[in-house]
């Protein structure tokens, strides 16, 4: 099951890192919070107030979410091509490169006593590398949804005695990120700031 589980999110990640069209990772970026949601119910719906919270951070993760990312595609076309900062071929590289590395994790001493660690580091390393391997700023909100997903996983897993918690930080995570986020990029957009150069030329 674990195996079945890492597979689909390798290709779900590879998706996300490789692709350059806002909306196919952003539908990538769905499906891993749909996955990520599942592995972490059992756990979450101990409480009526895990699932409580619960319910709110699958809402913002799954639906409100990429509600508001599509909502500023439509506004701003523009920004559907995530402008990759790599070839393919680099960006190929790259998703084997922490495929390899995601594994080696459950070698390490302080991830054995927790299930899933792999497949947790894999999401988070996922997030990280879409902050670096394209140029346009929207990608650098996937990832962080991306990587945001992955930490509340390994909240879930290191912590099942404190769904509360986990889910809370949860939500508000994925709050401050995707509406904070999109406040920023619409105001990036109007001064022609969404791509990464631009935003670096401005350090003087």
């Amino acid at each position: 099951m674990s195996m079945t589980l890492y597979a689909l999110l390798a290709i779900l990640s590879g998706l996300m890192i490789a692709d350059t069209r806002a909306k196919r990772v952003l539908a990538a970026y769905v499906a891993i919070a749909v996955i990520t949601t599942v592995v972490t119910f059992p756990g979450a719906s101990a409480t009526l107030g895990g699932f409580a919270l619960f319910g709110i951070a699958t809402a913002l993760k799954v639906v409100l979410a990429p509600i508001g990312i599509v909502w500023f595609l439509r506004r701003n076309p523009e920004a559907e091509d995530l402008r990759a900062g790599a070839p393919l071929p680099v960006r190929v590289l790259t998703v084997i490169a922490l495929i390899v590395l995601s594994r080696s994790v459950e070698r390490l001493p302080v991830a054995a006593a927790l299930p899933l660690q792999s497949i947790v580091a894999f999401v988070i390393l996922c997030g990280i590398a879409m902050l670096v391997m394209h140029r346009n700023v929207l990608a650098d909100l996937l990832g962080l949804l991306v990587f945001g997903a992955g930490i509340t996983l390994e909240g879930a897993l290191a912590a099942p005695q404190l769904p509360e918690a986990v889910e809370l930080g949860a939500a508000f995570d994925v709050l401050v990120t995707t509406f904070i986020g999109l406040a920023l990029l619409r105001t990036l957009h109007q001064r022609g700031l969404l791509d990464v150069d631009r935003l670096k030329s401005l350090r003087g």
